[in-house]
């Protein structure tokens, strides 16, 4: 007996599964996804940067959804849009985070640190004289802007 382990992502297997919505961007993405992702992320930042893997993340979006999405998106199932399509709007138009095997490997977007972490005392040190850390600027997300 052969059974069927393809899937087509356009099917809406349960009443409660928002339909795919076509990309409508450069980078692959939804733009309503991208709205519902940007909100998601800034809602919930504390939160989520703590879960690391995808199946918590996916639990969470799906069980705070009435919390921080707007009411007009909460009413209008035409405005709401597949985890799947909000995960890949995380990652390719917000780039907060990458994925590897279900494992969530969140982008530390914070600005470089130009700081020394511990006060050099001059009195201790006569001829130490300390070289700026070289710091390399990732680009930030498109979230904290």
């Amino acid at each position: 007996m052969a059974s069927n382990t393809t899937s087509n992502m356009t099917s809406n297997t349960t009443s409660n599964t928002p339909p795919f919505v076509e990309p409508d961007m450069d980078n692959g993405c939804e733009t309503g996804a991208c709205e519902l992702a940007k909100l998601f992320y800034t809602k919930n930042e504390r939160v989520v940067r703590r879960l690391r893997f995808r199946r918590e993340l996916s639990d969470f979006y799906l069980a705070t959804f009435n919390a921080w999405a707007p009411s007009e998106v909460i009413t209008n199932p035409a405005l709401h849009r597949t985890f799947s399509q909000v995960l890949y709007a995380l990652v390719n138009d917000g780039k907060v985070l990458r994925i590897s095997n279900s494992r969530l490997l969140w982008i530390n977007n914070s600005p470089p640190r130009h700081q020394p972490r511990h006060q050099h005392h001059p009195q201790h040190h006569p001829q130490h004289h300390p070289r700026p850390r070289r710091t390399t600027h990732k680009p930030s997300s498109q979230y904290n802007k």
